[in-house]
This record gives C-alpha cells, structure tokens and sequence, in this order.
C-alpha cells in the first residue's frame, strides 16, 4: 500500500511539471506505514510540488498551425516554451495524424464572472460549446473587489479542467481594463431581487449598474436551476449569431428596436425576429407572420417595458423618472 501510494504520488509530481513551469514551492508530505505487531513504524517522507495561483498565458498568433507537441525525455533550459501542457497540444481522435489549424483567437469579456449564471457560462465557452470546437478563446473575467476570492476560484477551476480552446485567463474588477480588445461581451450583472423588494426600487438599483459600469460589480446569489437555465440562453443567443441560419428559418433574439416592421417602439431592446449570415451580426427578418393573439401578448409585454424604462429615466438622460408599472409581476428565478 505504501509502494502504490508513492507511486501515484511521483506520478502526480511529474504530470504536474508538464503542465507548468511555474512551481518554485515546495511541500512536504509524510507518508506513515500502520506497522504490523511486533514490527517498527515506518515513516517516509515526500517532496510535492506547490502550484502558484493560475497564470494560463498562452497566446496564439493569427492562422497559426499547431503540430502535436511530444515531451522530450531530457528537457532544453534554454528554450522557454509560450504554452504549456494541453495548450501546447492537438488532438484530433477523428484524424490523428492530421495538424490542427486553429482560427484566429477571439476575446470574450464576461462581468459578474463570479455569480452562479457565469459559473455554469464559463465552462460551456471554454469547452467550444458556443464557438465551436476549432474556435481558441480568452476570458476576461470581472468581478469585484467582494468576489475576488471567488474570481480566483473560478480562475482556478477553468485551469485545471484544461479546455484546450481556453488559452487565457485574466482576472480584474475595473471594467476599462476587462474590456479593453474583447470581441464578445458578456454583461451579467445584477442585484436579485429580495423578498419585500419593490419592482421599481429593483430597476433603480439596477439601472445605476449597468448605466455607469455597463456590467455588474455585485456578486449575485442565483438558484442554481435559474442559473443554469439562462447560461442555455445565453449560449442559444451566442450560438443563433455564430451560426449561419437555415434558409427559410429564422431566431428570436432581443435586440434594439430601431428601424423594426413590427411596429414595435423604437430605442429599446425587445425580442425580434432575427437572420445572421453566422459571422456575429443579424438582420431583422421581415417576412414573419404574427397573428392577432400573438400580437396581443407582444404589446402588453411592450408595454411592460416601457413602463420600465420610465423607472429610470433618470439614468438614461431622458428627463425625471416616475414609476407607473401596469403590475407588480415576478421575474423567473424571483423570490
């Protein structure tokens, strides 16, 4: 037993050295053998590596081709190497003699990366759920300075499930910093709603969130069933825009109104029929049919919204803000 166990224990050392070069530290673990009567003690002792908190900085160059990477039995210290471990490899089980060329890296910009929804988002991009699985991706990760502990967290785990498409991970809380170069983002942010709370006093609050920092700075406590259910929408919205759509077929997505056929009030954002060539952007479809009862539903959901948007008026820079909401409904995923 003892045998096994400092094998699996060595094993572990050395897996751990090729995927980082970062670990200076060093632990020490001692193993205690149960004697058996009439026989000593016998106590060893172990030297393990301590990982550093995570720093993936593997970048890839544009159109750049990545060959399988073999570890060489005696290592050049010499050479530093830019990847490390999974991220320097491909593997294709479908074509494995085959190289892998990777598509140019994209920036993706995710605020409340803390909360419950991004907890189940985060894993689903990493893993090319969304941008397909020749897509590389960097997270930027926001978060406060309440949910930095968490944030590392969250750091940690995307490094150790070792997505090969995940090439970086970078943490902050100041949203200049986050957003700077990212192609994607992902503002999920927000204040739940608590028992007692008014919905107006909900929108206020709200409003000053995303208003001034464009992404929320709070850490969220999400169910996990309403956490889960809206990372799926996020990642079908995502997916509608990096997908050509079928002809004939179309998406709803929520997207500003401006210029819309339906009818629908201008300057906010609302959900439309959408078509997308699958390069990111959409056009509205125009030739979608809706009949009377649909019609209703739209407009009392229309005016619901606007009602909304009055509650912060304030905010927007559109005049003195009064709350007249038509009903003081529940949002799913309320308490």
């Amino acid at each position: 037993a003892l045998s096994l166990s400092l094998s699996h224990l060595l094993c572990s050392k050395m897996a751990l050295s090729r995927l980082s070069t970062a670990h200076t530290d060093t632990k020490v673990v001692t193993l205690r053998e149960t004697p058996l009567p009439g026989h000593a003690a016998r106590v060893s002792r172990v030297k393990l590596l301590r990982r550093h908190p995570p720093r993936v900085l593997c970048s890839v160059a544009p159109n750049q081709v990545q060959s399988p990477f073999v570890p060489s039995t005696v290592a050049d210290p010499t050479k530093k190497r830019e990847c490390f471990g999974v991220f320097s490899t491909t593997y294709d089980l479908k074509a494995e003699e085959k190289t892998k060329s990777w598509k140019t890296l994209i920036n993706i910009a995710v605020s409340g990366a803390a909360g419950m929804i991004s907890n189940h988002l985060l894993f689903k991009l990493a893993s090319g759920e969304v941008f397909g699985p020749d897509q590389p991706i960097a997270l930027k990760l926001m978060g406060s300075e309440r949910s930095f502990q968490a944030l590392e967290g969250v750091a940690m785990e995307l490094e150790d499930s070792l997505y090969p498409l995940l090439r970086e991970v970078s943490i902050g809380i100041n949203p200049y910093e986050v957003f700077q170069d990212a192609e994607w983002a992902l503002l999920i942010g927000a204040k739940p709603r608590g028992p007692g709370m008014e919905r107006a006093s909900l929108l206020d609050v709200n409003g000053q969130i995303f208003a001034e920092q464009r992404g929320g700075v709070l850490i969220q406590k999400w169910g996990r069933s309403s956490a889960a259910s809206t990372a799926v929408s996020i990642v079908d919205a995502i997916r509608s825009l990096v997908t050509p759509t079928p002809k004939g077929d179309w998406f709803s997505s929520g997207v500003y109104t401006n210029g819309n056929p339906y009818g629908t009030a201008e300057d906010i954002v609302f959900s439309m029929p959408c078509r997308s060539e699958g390069n990111g952007d959409y056009e509205l479809a125009r030739d979608v049919i809706i009949d009377d009862f649909l019609r209703k539903r739209l407009e009392k959901t229309e005016a619901e919204l606007l009602a909304e948007k009055r509650c912060v008026a304030h905010l927007t820079g559109e005049g003195n803000a009064y709350c007249d909401l038509p009903e003081d409904t529940m949002l799913p995923g309320e308490m």
